[in-house]
């Protein structure tokens, strides 16, 4: 027991096990204090004594000490430790849940919706774990529905940060509004990671669609909660922090708006460089383009309104405005990711062609360069043909006296004959 003891105290201030930093402790003191009154003086004397009272609050919820017990006496800590590396249908991935679990069980209540935020970060990480692992041929292939199982499971996070930060809203409005932009904060640092994952998703998969509105309406509902929390505290940092989530979202949509712009402009471009090369080929349609950039155009008419409205205390009106800019974005983008895909492809054909080419070339050469060795090779055959038919006098001559060597006859005889 002393040694399991020992172990819990090592794990209270664990980040595995829900534990809280320094700055986090002080700052939730330092709240509690401020809400009863207590000077600076007193905070401070009292914050010395927090890490006891910490240790004291874990081992008092019966539920901290049925898991880290189970925990200790059936893994060890070093197998937690381990498990958070764990992805869905491996061993240790239970207790990795376990461990989270316990975490949300011992958080304040601003903490749990940022907890839940970042463990649907987590479920993402392990479904694009999980679709590697499907794709490399060393390791057993993942069913879809594993996958599917733990989008369900992001959505589930995702819907539970959202109930936290409405029961914070309900017990301290002006938290509310500073949780409520970090969850903004943390949503928009999501989305790539869930377009990634989603796109590798079979078309006809009906959980796509299902996680992509639920993180759309978390997103609306963050925002309600924002204005809604800070009309009801309506502090100067209440007041601040919705400031902030209003600039957060304009850089937000201003970005992409002219990231996308200028998509369209450098696809206008290589298609009429490609149209130049071969019309034949499959290409975006121009006046498609000309579209996007009309409806951008209201885009940012709607970017000019929302800043109007908010300055008119018109804060929900704003936000809806910057929701219904993003929708348009957002299918803006998925065309103009489909008129990139084409010009890749047209790339591809001409890059194969050329290539082609360059090997039809290469060969003509060397037909070129064998029939130049061929005739070489015939000149210096009718060259020997035509040395050994032209011979000299003198070798005629020597080639005679060979002859009347050769018949046996004598000079005298020779002249006898003559």
């Amino acid at each position: 027991m002393r040694s399991i003891y020992k172990q819990l105290r090592a794990l209270k201030n664990h980040p595995l096990a829900g534990g809280l930093s320094n700055a986090d402790q002080e700052r939730i003191w330092l709240e509690t204090c401020r809400k009863i009154g207590r000077s600076n003086l007193v905070i401070r004397e009292t914050t010395v004594r927090l890490p006891v009272w910490s240790m004291s609050k874990f081992f008092s919820t019966p539920m901290a000490v049925s898991v880290a017990s189970v925990v200790m006496l059936t893994t060890g800590f070093m197998t937690t430790v381990s498990a958070s590396d764990s992805i869905p249908g491996e061993t240790f991935y239970n207790v990795k849940i376990l461990t989270e679990r316990a975490q949300i069980k011992l958080a304040s209540l601003d903490r749990k919706a940022v907890l839940h935020t970042e463990f649907a970060v987590r479920r993402l990480d392990e479904v694009a774990k999980l679709q590697a692992a499907a794709k490399n041929e060393d390791r057993q292939t993942v069913n879809q529905p594993l996958i599917d199982h733990t989008l369900v499971a992001y959505a589930v996070q995702v819907t539970q940060a959202t109930d936290s930060l409405r029961e914070l809203q309900a017990e301290d409005a002006e938290s509310a509004v500073v949780i409520a932009n970090d969850l903004a904060s943390s949503l928009e640092t999501i989305a790539p990671a869930l377009d990634a994952v989603t796109s590798q998703v079979v078309s006809t998969n009906s959980t796509v669609g299902d996680v992509q509105q639920t993180t759309t309406a978390a997103s609306a509902l963050i925002t309600d909660v924002a204005v809604e929390s800070h009309e009801t505290a309506d502090t100067v940092l209440s007041a601040s922090e919705i400031k902030k989530l209003f600039n957060n979202q304009l850089a937000l949509i201003e970005s992409r708006y002219s990231f996308d712009g200028r998509r369209v402009e450098t696809l206008r471009r290589v298609i009429k460089e490609l149209m130049v090369i071969d019309q034949e080929l499959v290409l975006p349609n121009i006046k498609e383009l000309d579209n996007y950039l009309v409806v951008m155009k209201g885009v940012e008419k709607d970017i000019v309104e929302a800043n109007r409205v908010f300055d008119l205390g018109g804060y929900k009106t704003a936000f809806r405005i910057f929701e219904s800019s993003k929708r348009l974005l957002l299918k803006q983008e998925i065309g103009l990711a489909k008129a990139e895909e084409l010009i890749v492809d047209a790339r591809g054909l001409i890059a194969l062609r050329v290539e082609a080419e360059k090997v039809a070339l290469a060969e003509a050469e060397a037909a070129a360069a064998q029939a130049v060795e061929a005739q070489a090779v015939a000149e210096a055959a009718v060259s020997a043909e035509l040395l050994e038919t032209d011979v000299p006098a003198e070798a005629q001559g020597e080639d005679a006296g060979s002859a009347v060597q050769n018949s046996g006859l004598d000079t005298e005889e020779l002249f006898k004959l003559e």
